[in-house]
């Protein structure tokens, strides 16, 4: 009998390890890792920072979802742009992502007739989602710009 309580022990112990397992992750901070991407990745312009209010309605997201923010944007003569947002949760997180998906939609198509040179940026434009973290960055440079979102990210 006293076998199977220590099997029993053991066994919560291990559940109990691996329900807090879900739950952690990388913890990233939008301010430190939007200074990561400006420092690493090469812009043609410099970016402008963007309050709550703009990276909303820019982005076309609710406040609500919001847990953190950083962004920064060209003046339009590019369409370069870098975003680190976190999430309220998973579920906002998803939020997040799809409407950064339908904004680089929304350029491409806008650019194809304003500056067609700055499509292909949007076309390769970096997209990841990791938890409740999701980051875009649109420069010249992918390759770059994918390695340092995947450094941020872990």
């Amino acid at each position: 009998m006293k076998k199977y309580k220590i099997v029993a022990v053991l066994l919560t112990a291990l559940l109990v390890l691996g329900l807090a397992a879900c739950g952690s992750g990388k913890t990233v901070d939008p301010q430190a890792a939007l200074k990561t991407i400006r420092d690493n990745v090469p812009f043609s312009e410099e970016l402008t920072e963007l309050d709550k209010a703009a990276v909303c309605k820019n982005y076309d997201l609710e406040d609500a979802d919001l847990a953190g923010w950083a962004a920064a944007i060209g003046s339009g003569a590019t369409a370069e742009n870098a975003v680190v947002l976190e999430g309220a949760d998973r579920a906002a997180a998803g939020r997040i992502e799809a409407a950064l998906r339908a904004f680089l939609e929304d350029w491409i198509e806008g650019y194809s007739d304003y500056k067609p040179e700055e499509v292909p940026k949007l076309e390769q434009a970096v997209l990841k989602t990791q938890g409740n973290y999701v980051i875009l960055c649109v420069s010249a440079d992918s390759g770059k710009a994918a390695a340092v979102v995947k450094d941020i990210l872990g």
